[in-house]
């Protein structure tokens, strides 16, 4: 078993990372880390900081290559994809699909993709990335401060999204693929856990659903990663976000929510679904030309704005 898992970042892939990882040991499956010989080499040798190496299987898919992240500041190529995959069990990507490896997808016994409103993810990112250790170690070059980065990324962000789910989405047919939503998980964690465990071919008694549910709760996990991880909210985006701003994310992300089930003012109360055969590929195509249009409409008016 070799689990894929994707997702623009700060929508929930730590959560379901956790998740994951407490199946495959509750189900015995036996781990394995190519990250984790890395740390025991770094461990031994004393040739670097080993308190910022990742603990977890981190790949990036660039159109120029496969690359393998040790940690926030390091990218090594991976020269023997099939190698590189034996030493691993579950794999974390933010990189969008990159269709020139759509045979390296096909490696994978497993994709899990998950999915937030872009919104959601937006405010997410505009707090996280100003918090010290992101300042540190990636700072952004685009704004100085969290309001600063909203007022001048927002539809950017959003259309980033909407061509990292697009992309994915396109593959639903073709690859072996389970898609969760960040908010269905809030809503109810057990319907998530029941249908991310049928994916993955498990089926653990109500005892083991609970040390799961416990294992990866927020007050677990807050405890763990503080810097990471913050109380799960949904909807934030309509306390934070001025009329302006809702309204360009809705000229580039309006089709692609309404696609999946969110809604467009907030005012409903409904939960995202992706329904199998609810789409066509000539629709998504369709939705990532528009985005793609809008943007560079809001780009060209932010320039002439200033």
């Amino acid at each position: 078993m070799i689990i894929f898992q994707a997702g623009v970042p700060r929508s929930g892939n730590l959560w379901v990372y956790r998740t994951i990882q407490h199946m495959l040991m509750d189900a015995n499956v036996p781990i394995k880390s190519y990250v984790s010989e890395y740390r025991e080499f770094i461990a031994a040798h004393n040739v670097h900081d080993l308190s910022q190496t990742f603990t977890h299987d981190v790949i990036n898919i660039k159109p120029e290559g496969l690359f393998w992240e040790p940690s926030h500041l390091s990218s090594l190529h991976i020269h023997d994809i099939d190698a590189y995959l034996q030493a691993c069990t579950h794999i974390w990507s933010h990189s969008q699909f990159i269709d020139e490896f759509f045979d390296v997808y096909t490696k994978f016994t497993n994709i899990v993709y998950i999915l937030r409103d872009p919104r959601d993810v937006l405010i997410s990112n505009a707090r996280y990335l100003y918090t010290e250790k992101m300042q540190t170690y990636r700072p952004n070059q685009h704004a100085h401060n969290p309001q600063e980065f909203l007022e001048q990324r927002h539809f950017a962000v959003v259309h980033n999204w909407v061509r990292h789910v697009g992309g994915y989405l396109k593959q639903y047919d073709r690859l072996n693929m389970h898609f969760i939503f960040y908010e269905n998980m809030l809503a109810d964690f057990d319907t998530e856990l029941t249908a991310l465990q049928d994916f993955l071919g498990f089926d653990f008694s109500s005892h083991d659903r609970k040390i799961i549910k416990d294992a990866v709760s927020f007050s677990t996990m807050h405890a763990e990663k503080p810097d990471h991880v913050n109380k799960g909210q949904a909807g934030q985006w309509l306390n934070v976000l001025n009329d302006d701003q809702i309204n360009a994310i809705n000229r580039v992300a309006g089709p692609m929510l309404a696609l999946l089930g969110y809604s467009l003012t907030g005012t409903q109360s409904q939960l995202p679904k992706l329904i199998r055969g609810g789409f066509s590929l000539a629709d998504i195509e369709y939705i990532l030309t528009q985005a793609e249009q809008e943007r560079l409409c809001l780009n060209r008016q932010a320039v002439k704005n200033k």
